[in-house]
């Protein structure tokens, strides 16, 4: 990814992609062979297949890492996801929350601040688009993850 390009939002196809050819060598597999496949193992959803081409919400990015370093790498889920509990929108979308939290306990993806009656508060902010250079680091971290 080029990195003037970085601050820009991300799509699905492109999430996709970058998170395949980071751990596979099949760099030239077909994008429609790729979200079918996907699809069929589960790491994708309908909507995923079907509109790869909108953006990527914070919410969508973690289900779909933490289904696909569940399936394609094989990674266990975390059995204490407690740490996750810090964030105020954790069950604000409760078919989200252990996606959420698997990806945020490994420190795969990250909470933000927000002042909320004059404390400050953490967010995953799921609804949030993801911008490359997230993609970027979150891709990072699952290759790092893997390597210890």
């Amino acid at each position: 990814m080029e990195a003037e390009n970085s601050n820009q939002n991300i799509t699905v196809e492109n999430f996709v992609k970058q998170l395949w050819i980071s751990f596979f060598s099949f760099k030239d597999l077909d994008l429609s062979q790729l979200m079918h496949y996907g699809h069929v193992k589960g790491w994708l959803e309908d909507q995923d297949e079907r509109d790869f081409s909108a953006f990527i919400d914070k919410r969508t990015a973690a289900r779909i890492v933490h289904m696909f370093t569940k399936l394609e790498l094989h990674l266990p889920d975390a059995e204490d996801i407690s740490g996750a509990e810090v964030l105020q929108d954790l069950y604000t979308c409760r078919v989200c929350a252990n996606h959420v939290a698997q990806v945020f306990v490994k420190g795969f993806m990250n909470s933000e601040d927000f002042l909320q009656d004059d404390k400050v508060v953490e967010l995953f902010n799921m609804n949030r688009l993801l911008l490359e250079k997230e993609a970027i680091h979150i891709i990072k971290k699952i290759q790092d993850f893997c390597s210890i």
